[in-house]
């Protein structure tokens, strides 16, 4: 009682409620950096650092607005092609924790969830024995993403909306425990997100335990949530809050390839992820579209441009204009150079590679008919290799530098740009050798691969030479 606090409750309350808010914005002023700029070509090795990650993310990726239209989309590409740091950046966590959730801002609530948690818990799947435990991935994969979708808007809803989501929490609590089928413990605080979110996270739990013994005739696999449960989960969130009705909810399914998570689970899973509703929409990203099933386990089969969109960045990015895609490219490399941690002599990729811009296909064949090797360099040059495999270019720039002898020597040099042509050439077909090595490296089929490549190529020779 000697604390002034103490003795005005309201004040208190207010003071509680606002913990979570001011950690929020502690954590989104991380001073994180490169310490090169060619740090972190895996989105995932960035960790939490939510200001890192919105500095190295650029809106001007290639297939954004596909990606978050209201459609269910399976989004596919290349390993490096964005894919993760794009859902990341999309989550309304995220989008929170740097500043960028305000209502105006806020086109629909992005959950993010990422496959690991689900490999670890359902390893190398198989369809169970008994019918009573195929719900057991559902059961598990409904309290993930209900849990992280709660705790995403309680937190936002708070902030931005507090007067109606202190009125309205009780009710719409109340009409998630029903669609659960959960009576709550009778307790004070038994009707807020919270304690929904501690028994969601609960039944995580045991849904993992249940699937170690999914074919023990013995052991009873126990009541799960079927696969409409998220789906009227989220109608009564859209029902009972009206900042809601005009956002979707979108789930944002990351590395949902199998053979981590296997056809099997992925047929399973599909019962819920193919659903087509008005309140939430799935974006589920696959290394492939031959890595993703196209079926569920009642028979159904999934038809794209129907059921769902499939969204290819490899081919998005071969079929851009060069243009387009050098926009792209330059924001990724100007983002990169400008948060590095050392003093980089360039700002601009235009300051390290220089543009090429005369070069044209019609001038490298006439060279290559002479029997010429045109020397490879220039940002143009780097637009063309990009199949959407950005860490490729980010990984290829920066051996670039290290040929060139590093910082260092490159703050020594005067002109247009730092990397002198013979240099960037030789950095292009050293990583081009290398590719195939790795590529030939690829059990089973990588001889194959390589063959086919090589085919290919000497046939384009021959074609450009002779005929």
């Amino acid at each position: 009682t000697l604390d002034p606090l103490a003795r005005q409750p309201p004040e208190l309350l207010r003071r509680l409620r606002d913990l979570a808010r001011e950690y929020e914005e502690t954590a989104a002023e991380d001073a994180s950096r490169l310490v090169t700029p060619f740090d972190f070509l895996s989105c995932e090795q960035v960790g939490d650092a939510p200001a890192l990650l919105r500095a190295l993310y650029s809106d001007r990726f290639l297939g954004l607005a596909d990606i978050e239209s209201q459609n269910n989309v399976v989004v596919t590409g290349p390993r490096g092609c964005g894919k993760t740091t794009v859902f990341r950046s999309l989550s309304l966590d995220q989008k929170a924790r740097v500043g960028e959730a305000s209502p105006e801002q806020t086109r629909y609530l992005g959950v993010y969830y990422r496959c690991d948690d689900l490999y670890f818990a359902f390893p190398r799947y198989n369809l169970p024995t008994r019918n009573d435990a195929l719900d057991i991935p559902i059961h598990f994969v409904t309290a993930s993403l209900l849990a992280k979708l709660l705790d995403s808007l309680e937190g936002w809803a708070a902030q931005h909306f507090a007067t109606e989501f202190a009125r309205v929490e009780s009710i719409a609590a109340d009409g998630l425990w029903k669609v659960l089928g959960i009576s709550p413990v009778r307790s004070p605080g038994s009707l807020t997100f919270k304690t929904i979110i501690a028994r969601l996270n609960k039944e995580r739990v045991k849904a993992a335990e249940r699937h170690r013994f999914a074919n023990d005739p013995n052991r009873n696999p126990g009541r799960c949530f079927g696969p409409e449960v998220l789906q009227k989960a989220c109608q009564v969130l859209v029902q009972c809050f009206s900042f809601l009705r005009e956002r979707p909810i979108y789930f944002f399914v990351d590395d949902y390839s199998s053979p981590k998570v296997t056809k099997a689970l992925q047929a399973n899973l599909n019962r819920v992820f193919m659903q087509r509703t008005a309140v939430c929409f799935f974006k589920l990203s696959t290394e492939s579209p031959v890595l993703f099933a196209k079926d569920d386990i009642d028979g159904k089969t999934y038809v794209e441009s129907r059921e769902f969109v499939m969204q290819n960045l490899g081919l998005v990015y071969l079929h851009a204009e060069v243009d387009t895609k050098l926009t792209f490219i330059e924001d990724v490399f100007r983002r990169r150079l400008a948060k590095s941690s050392i003093d980089f002599p360039a700002r601009e990729l235009d300051d390290l590679v220089g543009s090429n811009s005369d070069q044209n296909n019609n001038e490298l064949a006439r060279q290559i008919r002479a029997g010429e090797k045109p020397p490879l360099w220039g940002k143009q040059t780097l637009c063309r290799l990009c199949s959407g495999d950005i860490h490729y270019l980010i990984g290829l720039v920066g051996n670039m530098v290290r040929l060139a002898g590093g910082q260092n020597e490159l703050a020594k040099v005067e002109g247009r740009f730092k990397i002198v042509p013979a240099v960037q050439n030789r950095a292009i077909r050293e990583e081009a050798g290398s590719f195939l090595k790795n590529l030939r490296g690829i059990p089973q089929c990588g001889e194959q691969l390589v063959a086919i490549v090589e085919a290919f190529g000497s046939v384009a020779n021959s074609h450009l030479k002779f005929l």
